[in-house]
C-alpha cells in the first residue's frame, strides 16, 4: 500500500525549502512513507490529498509543522492523523 505524509506548515512567512532536510526525509522513509508534500493553507492540504489520492495513495497522513527558513527545518506540532474517506468518497475526516 502506497503511504504519504502531508505536512503542513503553520506560521510562514517565506517560501519553504524542503531540500536541506534529509534527516526528515529519512525517518519518513523509515515509516514507509514514499511521498512528501508540503502545504500552506487548509486549501493546499485538501487539492494535495485529493491528488494522491487520485495517484492511488491509500494511506495519507497529516502532521502541523512549523518551518524555521533560517534553519531549514521543520518542528512538528502534533502528531500524525490519518486523513480517510468515506465509502461514497465524498467526505474527509481526520483520524488520530
Amino acid at each position: 500500500m502506497k503511504k504519504a505524509m502531508i505536512l503542513h506548515v503553520t506560521d510562514v512567512e517565506e517560501d519553504v525549502s524542503p531540500e536541506g532536510v534529509s534527516d526528515l526525509i529519512k525517518t519518513l522513509r523509515s515509516m514507509g512513507i514514499s511521498t512528501v508534500l508540503v502545504a500552506k493553507s487548509d486549501q493546499e492540504v485538501l487539492r494535495g490529498w485529493s491528488l494522491l489520492i487520485s495517484k492511488g495513495v491509500r494511506q495519507v497522513m497529516l502532521m502541523k509543522v512549523y518551518y524555521s527558513p533560517s534553519m531549514n527545518w521543520f518542528e512538528s506540532r502534533n502528531a500524525p492523523s490519518m486523513l480517510r474517506q468515506n465509502q461514497e468518497g465524498s467526505t474527509v475526516s481526520i483520524l488520530n
